[in-house]
């Protein structure tokens, strides 16, 4: 799934998002990725993924969506 439908999607809006499967851009942001796992807090998250033996995640947040002013 690319970054930007991530970034689109409301359930990942303004959390962490555990990425595997990740393609990267010449800076190695990823750009692509499988959704793993989310969490609004990091530690957990990171936990999740250790507990779960999951050692080539990307993790990387997903800002919220700006609000209509």
């Amino acid at each position: 799934m690319a970054w930007e439908d991530i970034c689109h999607e409301s359930a990942w809006q303004g959390r962490w998002v555990a990425l595997d499967e990740c393609a990267y851009d010449a800076a190695g942001r990823a750009t692509a990725g499988q959704v793993v796992d989310y969490d609004d807090n990091l530690a957990d998250l990171c936990a999740r993924l250790s507990a779960e033996r999951r050692k080539r995640c990307s993790v990387v947040y997903c800002p919220p969506a700006e609000s209509a002013a």
